[in-house]
């Protein structure tokens, strides 16, 4: 956070480091990138709700709930032997504060357990920034039609993935593939 503020305040007329949707829009239209804070997994918090207030105030807007290790929020879909554990006690309060701070939640990298749980527990909007259909290529990172429906009815986003171990054999082809499934199976918004 540090560095993206000092990023922005060294070139002010080409970066914003945006923390609200009208900021990122001003920037938008003053032809400047915006930045938008987020983390890769909840392991930086350190399982403190007091942590994710801080790092709010300082500009943070984002936060996966878990990368490919194991976070004290949720667990990936890294390891087999996790695929029965879902959010954690602190996932569904961090979820929590998280929307009442009106903070964006990611699911990519969570296991579909976690997913399902979190789909269960949140009321606003959220992303599952890369992702895949797991009914094109059965990956545990993908997510199923049933959870991108939800995704979907939650008014949340879906992003594709583009690596080859998510979207399987076939490069653009396969990435079309997906696109396709997740508009099929989540509807065209």
């Amino acid at each position: 956070l540090d560095l993206l503020a000092a990023a922005a305040s060294a070139a002010p007329e080409d970066l914003a480091f945006a923390k609200t949707g009208s900021e990122l829009r001003e920037a938008i239209s003053a032809g400047r990138f915006a930045a938008l804070a987020g983390l890769e997994g909840a392991h930086g918090i350190a399982g403190r709700l007091e942590n994710v207030r801080e790092a709010h105030a300082r500009g943070l807007r984002l936060i996966g709930l878990a990368h490919f290790q194991a976070s004290g929020a949720a667990y990936p879909m890294t390891e087999p032997s996790y695929a029965e554990l879902g959010l954690t006690p602190f996932g569904f309060d961090l979820v929590a504060e998280m929307e009442a701070l009106h903070m964006v939640v990611d699911l990519a990298h969570v296991n579909s357990r976690g997913v399902d749980d979190a789909l269960g527990a949140m009321r606003r909007p959220f992303v599952v920034s890369h992702s895949g259909c797991r009914s094109v290529h059965d990956h545990p990172r993908n997510l199923s039609d049933e959870q991108i429906r939800r995704v979907a009815e939650h008014g949340g986003v879906m992003g594709l993935a583009v690596g080859r171990d998510f979207l399987g054999p076939g490069g653009l082809d396969a990435f079309l593939a997906h696109a396709e499934r997740a508009r099929e199976a989540g509807g065209e918004e």
